[in-house]
Formats: structure tokens, sequence, C-alpha cells
């Protein structure tokens, strides 16, 4: 595998398993005519580059968390960072990008409800030194929820 760039074998390969990660090596391997053998080593071979990782995705409200939220943050210049990593910490919390434009990061977290999305934005986020402040937006529905790419074939 070159630097940024991949081969169409190992493009294969990840949209068969993004399409269907229970597919087992055997599976993939007859899909695209190699062998099992080839197919673990490719894997094995992106994942140690960083190309992919496996992960179990769990809907929050499994565990009652039917309110989803986006916190855009402002921070003091050089504080975003820090910011971030301690926000970070909260179990509520998905995630944490940093961003450009009026804000400098998102944070996209989930809660029980309205009450307790406000606990988390005011005790665990706006109280927070270095943040000068915070625009709380709820999420209404999801038309698609990605959190990886594949190009179409």
């Amino acid at each position: 595998m070159k630097r940024g760039k991949l081969e169409p074998i190992d493009v294969e390969i990840l949209r068969l398993l993004y399409r269907n990660p229970d597919l087992t090596y055997a599976d993939m391997a007859k899909k695209i005519r190699t062998s099992s053998v080839t197919v673990y080593n490719r894997l094995k071979k992106l994942k140690e580059h960083g190309v992919y990782r496996k992960t179990v995705v769990i809907s929050p409200t499994v565990f009652a968390k039917k309110v989803k939220a986006f916190v855009f943050v402002s921070t003091r210049p050089g504080k975003e960072k820090v910011i971030a990593d301690v926000i970070s910490k909260n179990p509520c919390v998905l995630r944490v990008k940093g961003i450009t434009g009026d804000f400098d990061l998102v944070v996209e977290l989930v809660a029980d409800n309205v009450d307790e999305l406000q606990r988390i934005v005011m005790e665990n986020i706006r109280s927070l030194g270095g943040v000068v402040r915070t625009n709380t937006v709820i999420e209404l529905f999801s038309s698609k929820d990605e959190v990886s790419y594949i190009p179409p074939s």
C-alpha cells in the first residue's frame, strides 16, 4: 500500500466490509476471487496503517438517552485543545471536534432529557475556564448517520 493510495483490491475489501461488516474472510475472498489469507493480510495491513478500525455502534436510546444535541463552544485563544480534552471525559459526550468559523469546537452529546442536557452544558461545559460562549442545538431527526466514507463503485 502506497501512502495515500489504496490498491483496487483493498478498496473492494473495504467496500464489502462497509456494506456488510459480518462477512467472513472466506465470504469476502469468494466475492472478489482471492484467498481468505489474502483478505486477512490486506485487512491487517490496512488496520495497521490506520485506514480502518472495527467498532460497534450502539444506539444511545437503549440506555434511555433520548436527547441528542450539538454544543458549539467558543474558547479563549489557545485553550481549544485543553477544553476539548476536558469535555471529552464526560461519558455523555460522543464526539468533540475542532472547527472553523464563529466557534472553536462542536460537541455531540446525548442526555436522558432536556434537564440533563442543561445540567451538562451549564456544569460541564460553560463552567470551564476558557469557555467564552456556547450555542446548543437539539437534533430533531436524522436522515443519514454515517460514520465512514467509501466512494461509490
